[in-house]
């Protein structure tokens, strides 16, 4: 066989196991990168300070424009509206409302002809669904589906120039996220919000925000979209709706209570929303010298000042994914409009284990609603893992232990006594010895290539011509 030939097939085995060895280390280091953070992200501060009435104040506010020429709409982001809408320039009984928009000024205006009912839990809009343009910041939207409300109740406790909806879900076309990646404007359906002070928040749209790089990521802590929605009304199966298992009164898991319901995310709320058969248990826990009242349905307390001694209060935990997230007790104990008193962020209302989660809970993270991913997102805050604490409660706790492993990465075996652990523990060892073996083996091949193209290029020396013999 000639050099030439050798050199042929020494390289095609050659490219055969680089290839075969690549694909083993390419699906190795793939589960343990994330994407690289570059999708467009925007931030826009919600400044609400210039607002003097108290239930406006809480609002999360953003300026929208609509129509073309555009017309510039102060509007609410809620993440638990089924609705995105703004208030006509008709509407006679919008009397709250300071910016109304005027259909027939805007040239890329459609009618759709159907008149629409939104229903919030204080009041009732009615108005027409109609088409048109509608821009957020730099991010831009055509023939976006919304309702011009022509009728508006006095009690309709939403924000009265109008909502844009980030809800999961959408009763009227397509949502604002969907909207967003049809028009090429966002990589990824993710919206993150994030409240930096008492009157002010930002919103990131189309990725994480920009300083959470990928081990900011990994710390984020998740719960699921509930694939239990059949059992959740009609009211709230198009919601960020998770489920809800525990809450725990003080981090002593002793004192937790289960729940095994759902809860919804509302940028629209300042309060969590309690069914009214867990009254009882807040009001020995925190309420006993507090006054219960009732607004319209709801339930809801007001305690003087000298009665509560935040630093005394214990926090509150709600169980999501498995992990417990605290409420602090200056998020559950607030000062109402004038400072007189303090008013119990928890109301109670006619639900059936279905909860609302507004502001006071939300301010205490960097919250993330990823549709691409169907969860909501925790980062920062305080928070533990609860299966583990319930587990050393029970006796059943396995310790865990951390390893390092080659690419520098931290992760989390389970018990090293489990037969499961250790066969994967095993398979593990068995895959760095094929890439290291692996890579001995192409320096090995390399330089019987080199020999061999040495060989086969050289020029022989009369000394090689001369016979053996």
């Amino acid at each position: 066989m000639t050099t030439k030939k050798t050199s042929i097939i020494i390289l095609t085995l050659f490219l055969i196991l680089t290839t075969s060895i690549t694909k083993e280390f390419k699906r190795t280091l793939s589960t343990k990168s994330t994407e690289t953070l570059t999708t467009k992200t925007t931030t826009v501060n919600a400044n609400n300070e210039n607002y003097k009435d108290f239930d406006v104040k809480n609002f999360f506010l953003v300026p929208i424009s609509v129509g073309n020429p555009p017309q510039t709409i102060e509007v609410s982001l809620d993440t638990a509206s089924d609705y995105s809408w703004v208030a006509g320039s008709n509407c006679s009984s919008c009397t709250d409302s300071e910016q109304k928009f005027n259909s027939k000024s805007s040239t890329t205006y459609k009618s759709n002809n159907n008149i629409v009912e939104i229903k919030n839990r204080d009041g009732v809009a009615n108005g027409k669904s109609v088409s048109d343009n509608l821009n957020l910041s730099n991010y831009k939207t055509k023939n976006f589906n919304f309702i011009v409300v022509d009728s508006l109740d006095n009690e309709y406790s939403d924000y009265k120039n109008g909502i844009l909806s980030f809800s999961y879900k959408t009763s009227n076309g397509v949502g604002f996220l969907d909207a967003l990646k049809e028009n090429n404007q966002i990589g990824k359906k993710i919206l993150t919000l994030r409240f930096s002070q008492e009157d002010f928040g930002s919103f990131f749209i189309g990725e994480y925000p920009n300083d959470m790089d990928r081990k900011k990521v990994k710390e984020v802590k998740t719960c699921n979209i509930s694939d239990k929605s059949d059992f959740l009304t009609e009211d709230f199966k198009n919601k960020w709706v998770c489920d809800l298992t525990h809450g725990i009164v003080g981090k002593d898991i002793k004192n937790s209570f289960e729940i095994n319901g759902f809860a919804y995310f509302d940028s629209g709320s300042t309060v969590i929303l309690a069914p009214n058969k867990y009254i009882d248990l807040f009001k020995a826990e925190y309420l006993n010298t507090c006054e219960e009242k009732t607004e319209n349905s709801d339930k809801y307390f007001t305690c003087e000042k000298s009665s509560i001694d935040l630093d005394n209060v214990k926090p509150l935990y709600f169980v999501l994914g498995g992990w417990a997230f605290e409420i602090p007790a200056s998020s559950l104990f607030k000062l109402n409009y004038d400072s007189s008193k303090y008013y119990f962020t928890v109301r109670f209302t006619n639900t059936t284990e279905v909860w609302g989660f507004g502001k006071n809970f939300m301010r205490q993270f960097t919250t993330i609603f990823n549709k691409d991913e169907a969860n909501v997102g925790f980062y920062g805050g305080n928070y533990f893992n609860f299966k583990d604490e319930k587990a050393k409660l029970d006796g059943t706790y396995v310790e865990k232990i951390m390893k390092k492993n080659i690419l520098g990465d931290i992760e989390e075996d389970v018990d090293a006594t489990n037969e499961k652990a250790l066969k994967t523990e095993k398979e593990k060892k068995m895959k760095l010895l094929w890439n290291v073996g692996g890579v001995v083996l192409i320096v090995v091949f390399l330089v019987l290539i080199i020999l061999c193209i040495y060989r086969s290029v050289r020029k022989p020396k009369d000394d090689d011509l001369k016979p053996l013999i």
